[in-house]
């Protein structure tokens, strides 16, 4: 659902200004929360004909999709045969993972590490010519941050019209009153099983169930993570949070002292800013591209390497004078995040950068 939440996003701001389009996934509707502000158009086929019939009688201007290959060669499909405009919202980078000495292949199954570990001896050129190819071929391309966008123009030669930070919601992802005496931390796994290394995990849930500080460990992300973790799994102390919804996440940041997100490898990075709307500061790697969005320390504790990142746990959660003060600060400053993150602001920054 990763890679579908900007679309959701904009297609909820839109309301009958857009049409959501799911091909050969009707599977993903089910993970849509539909709230009364949902208002656009939702067309689910797998068939081209129909999907091509549709959008016809729909009256569409432009047709926008990630940069995932398979979906951008369907958007080129179905703007030839409508003769509309292409847009591409770039957040995946197909073939950097074949450059990315921190992406962890251990929480990969046997197949996918060994498909790891041989596509790095693939030149990067030839990795990711078909890529660039359709990309070339669009009218206009987006990037998710301003990382994106300079990895883009630098290795892959190719130039984005602007910079479109992913829509968050805003009005799930809020303060919700929790318990203040609360003595709870969420950790996140990560999106994939590979952007987060099992060993760093491990060392954090023994440094956290361990402390006299922390009364519960919300685990959540990428359950193919949850295997690795061995004991701690079943520790007293932590909470696996499995198929929750984006109102119980929002609650369970709430009611958190802190939001731990270790990815060392990821385009954007959502769990930061929404930990941070609902009002609860975050320790993240300073790579992390969400962290452009971030000044200072004052919301949110950024670092450079893991032996920084254990020590910073260490010295954040032993001060609780700090993260009190922290968390009154991401209170005052979430206006500021809102104001570059909600629906409303990145849908329309996405109709000025189509038009």
């Amino acid at each position: 659902m990763g890679v579908m939440r900007p679309f959701i996003n904009w297609a909820k701001a839109l309301g009958k200004d857009s049409v959501l389009v799911f091909y050969k996934c009707p599977e993903v509707l089910t993970g849509i929360e539909k709230g009364s502000s949902f208002t656009s158009d939702i067309v689910s086929t797998g068939k081209l004909d129909e999907l091509v019939r549709i959008l016809k009688h729909s009256g569409v201007d432009y047709v926008v999709s990630d940069d995932y290959a398979p979906r951008v060669e369907l958007l080129l499909r179905l703007a030839q045969r409508l003769n509309l405009r292409k847009g591409v919202y770039v957040q995946l980078l197909y073939g950097m993972h074949a450059l990315m000495r921190c992406y962890s292949h251990r929480a990969l199954d046997f197949k996918s590490e060994l498909t790891f570990s041989l596509i790095p001896f693939i030149p990067f050129r030839l990795l990711s010519r078909r890529y660039c190819d359709l990309l070339k071929d669009c009218d206009i391309l987006m990037a998710n941050s301003r990382f994106t966008a300079s990895v883009l123009r630098h290795l892959y030669g190719l130039e984005v019209r602007g910079v479109l930070y992913p829509p968050v919601d805003e009005v799930i992802f809020r303060p919700y009153l929790s318990n203040t005496t609360a003595k709870e931390v969420a950790l996140y796994c990560g999106s994939n099983a590979g952007d987060t290394d099992p060993q760093l995990l491990k060392q954090l849930l023994e440094f956290l169930v361990e402390s006299n500080c922390i009364n519960r460990i919300n685990l959540f992300g990428n359950e193919a993570v949850y295997s690795v973790i061995g004991e701690f799994a079943s520790h007293s102390t932590v909470n696996l949070i499995q198929n929750a919804s984006d109102m119980e996440l929002g609650t369970v940041y709430s009611r958190s002292i802190l939001t731990v997100s270790p990815q060392e490898w990821e385009t954007f990075g959502y769990v930061p800013m929404e930990s941070m709307l609902c009002g609860t500061p975050v320790l993240a790697f300073a790579s992390q591209p969400s962290s452009e969005l971030v000044e200072g320390d004052e919301t949110a504790h950024l670092v450079y390497s893991r032996k920084a990142f254990i020590e910073a746990l260490e010295r954040i959660l032993g001060n609780t004078d700090l993260l009190r003060l922290m968390k009154q600060r991401c209170l005052r400053h979430r206006n500021d995040l809102v104001s570059n993150l909600s629906c409303g602001f990145s849908a329309n920054k996405l109709l000025s950068l189509l038009t």
